[in-house]
């Protein structure tokens, strides 16, 4: 059996090569967004490794310093420098996450049956894996807002414990000498 008759006798081979070619490109926006996502994972975590060792790098040498101890509660603004940059990281992955959620709704749609009897996918921008059409959307921002990716538990607890023990220090130092 040949392509040609596998297919709707109706639609002429073109409208079938372009249908196939832009079903490729879909995939080939998933595998850029999984890569997107991905990366900026491996970004963020070497953002939190930072993070730590410049904390702690402060705290140490302010402890060493008896002079500096007072200070310790200035080492707090490290953490949250660097939460303040993980934020804007998984505020980019969040974009790329909220594209592979459109693509979900759209391969679970009605626009993909349409897509097959048209022979193109239409209404639907393809190769758009940081969301750069949603910009403006409500939802969208929403989803990838910096006060959002601020919030999230795991970081937020990730970042508060050293910008706690940083107060708590710097206090107990200025209180008790």
């Amino acid at each position: 059996m040949t392509a040609q008759s596998r297919s709707d006798p109706q639609r002429p081979p073109a409208a079938t090569q372009v249908l196939s070619y832009h079903l490729d490109m879909l995939k080939l926006e998933i595998e850029t967004i999984s890569n997107i996502i991905d990366r900026m994972d491996r970004i963020t975590q070497a953002t939190k490794n930072w993070a730590v060792v410049t904390w702690a790098g402060g705290v140490g040498l302010a402890l060493r310093e008896r002079e500096l101890r007072p200070f310790l509660v200035l080492t707090a603004v490290l953490p949250m420098l660097f939460w303040y940059i993980d934020a804007v990281w998984r505020r980019l992955q969040a974009r790329s996450t909220y594209r592979m959620f459109r693509i979900r709704d759209f391969l679970n749609s009605e626009g993909l049956v349409r897509a097959f009897e048209a022979g193109c996918i239409q209404d639907f921008v393809l190769l758009d894996p940081v969301g750069t059409q949603y910009k403006g959307a409500a939802d969208c921002q929403k989803h990838v807002s910096l006060q959002r990716t601020l919030r999230y538990r795991e970081v937020a607890v990730f970042y508060a414990v050293p910008i706690l023990v940083s107060i708590f220090l710097g206090l107990f130092f200025v209180l008790f000498r």
